[in-house]
């Protein structure tokens, strides 16, 4: 049963990447040889900030690195965009980004301004077309008063030009590139086999099962099977010690969403609530207001907003308590 995680492609995104030696495995075979070569990986450091604008949080992830580039302080941006098909303005939100991480530079340290790589991971089912440098989505002009146009290169990982086997790097980070790469396409149900096999293949070795488990609520979340297929897809692809742990934490994890779809239906009828006051007593709500309430995921708070949806005169009232 496919459960319902928001977002399941930016919460594997930050799990995997978040740490650092999977960060680490991931740029030294991902990264062109020219910054390879000057680059000192063992100085890699992750940063917590995130550079994207809340309405764009659906369809983008980023993580920021900061390592030594030729004996000097750069940072490394890795953007993942987890739509089916490649969003045109990309190049556009990443200079928005770098722009934001050069200011925040500024703040911390000062002059002068580091080199910023930034790196597009790109798992949708279209091919990606747009050129490599942010002059490409400039008109002809460009072209002949370039001097006057802001410009850079990204490195662009667009994981539907890979094949399996070139897919890199240790098993953890190569399952999850394989998840990413057939999560949108139709034959993903058929690959979970192979990539369960891969799986159970770490299981025994130095990863922890925290990271099992994600990669387990990963293909839950993206999926439609039961309990009962899963069952019998990991009796015939695993030994039996390995089938043993995966269902164990599967069924967990079942479990778990179960309880969490549980709490997410008591906040999706406290918001229904929510809306037939305001609708009784002011006949047309808001769509602003609308979308803020459903982003409102804590309980408490939406009871505060219920009583006051009773006494307020004005959206203007009930605002200040959105904003409190």
């Amino acid at each position: 049963m496919k459960q319902d995680i928001q977002n399941p492609h930016d919460k594997l995104f930050k799990e995997t990447w978040s740490n650092i030696e999977s960060a680490r495995d991931f740029f030294s075979n991902y990264l062109p040889d020219k910054i390879l070569a000057n680059i000192d990986l063992t100085t890699l450091k992750i940063r917590k900030d995130s550079f994207i604008d809340k309405d764009f949080r659906e369809f983008y992830s980023d993580l920021l690195y900061s390592a030594t580039l030729k004996g000097r302080k750069s940072y490394f941006y890795l953007l993942m965009e987890h739509k089916s098909s490649f969003e045109k303005q990309t190049p556009l939100k990443l200079l928005q980004y770098m722009v934001k991480i050069w200011h925040l530079h500024l703040e911390q340290e000062g002059f002068p301004l580091p080199v910023i790589i930034p790196v597009v991971l790109y798992h949708g089912v279209q091919k990606w077309t747009i050129g490599s440098e942010f002059l490409s989505l400039l008109d002809d002009s460009a072209k002949e008063l370039k001097e006057y146009c802001p410009n850079f290169c990204y490195v662009l990982n667009d994981l539907s030009e890979y094949t399996d086997e070139q897919i890199k790097g240790k098993t953890l980070g190569r399952v999850v590139l394989l998840l990413l790469k057939y999560v949108f396409q139709p034959g993903y149900d058929e690959k979970i086999p192979e990539i369960l096999r891969l799986i159970s293949s770490v299981i025994s070795k130095e990863t922890g099962l925290e990271a099992i488990e994600s990669l387990l609520r990963y293909i839950l979340g993206t999926t439609e099977k039961s309990k009962e297929e899963l069952k019998e897809i990991t009796s015939k692809c695993l030994p039996e010690t390995e089938e043993n742990i995966i269902m164990k934490l599967a069924e967990r994890l079942m479990l778990k969403g179960k309880l969490e779809g549980k709490q997410e239906g008591k906040l999706e009828g406290i918001q229904e609530n929510i809306f037939d006051i305001l609708q009784m007593r002011f006949s047309e709500i808001p769509e602003a207001f609308k979308h803020r309430l459903n982003k409102i995921k804590n309980f408490e708070r939406l009871r505060v907003i219920h009583k006051q949806a009773v006494v307020i005169n004005s959206f203007d009232e009930l605002q200040t308590v959105l904003d409190s």
